[in-house]
């Protein structure tokens, strides 16, 4: 009997563990259930199928490599800067580039103040719960995030320098030649 106890007790922190799944994806209970009604052969089937797509989210980061592989074979033979140009405007188009690297330092700043209120409204809400004793355990370590959240905002950017520039690197200097492979290198 205490055995039977311990061994549900455990599925039943086990669940408690798992995070709700994304709204359209079912929970791991059904995704059980659906093997369960299957002969092992299907099963076995089934889940070489789900490994060889990847998951869900497989299909569509197929496409995008696609479409990345793509480019670099339009862009190969282009000359440096039309060839950034070329991957700046994919980037663009794709929404490939991180929008906080694309703001100016202004639109960059007035985000984060804006991130920044929110984030202030949020710890009021549960500092006022906590005041009131009805704040829960979930609340109670989202308080602390959002507290070391608002310090981290506090410290301002992380970079005090401008952005590095993105996109590709400067074309290499066209007057110096490669060494060959079989020479051997001369100490200047």
């Amino acid at each position: 009997m205490l055995l039977l106890v311990t061994l549900g007790s455990g599925a039943v922190l086990h669940a408690a563990d798992d995070p709700a799944p994304p709204a359209g994806r079912p929970t791991r209970e059904e995704i059980r259930e659906s093997f369960k009604n299957l002969t092992p052969e299907e099963r076995a089937a089934r889940l070489k199928a789900i490994r060889d797509n990847g998951g869900p989210a497989a299909e569509a980061l197929l496409k995008r490599r696609a479409e990345l592989e793509k480019l670099r074979e339009a862009t190969r033979d282009l000359p440096p800067a039309q060839r950034e140009a070329r991957i700046r405007e994919w980037r663009e188009t794709n929404a490939l580039s991180r929008p906080l690297a694309t703001m100016s330092p202004e639109e960059r700043d007035a985000k984060r103040k804006l991130f920044q209120k929110r984030i202030e409204e949020q710890i009021a809400t549960l500092n006022k719960k906590k005041a009131d004793g009805t704040i829960t355990e979930d609340e109670t370590r989202r308080l602390q995030n959002m507290e070391r959240m608002r310090k981290r905002l506090e410290s301002g950017p992380v970079l005090s320098s401008p952005r590095p520039r993105l996109g590709l690197p400067p074309p290499a200097a066209t007057d110096v030649k490669p060494a060959k492979p079989d020479s051997p290198v001369k100490p200047d």
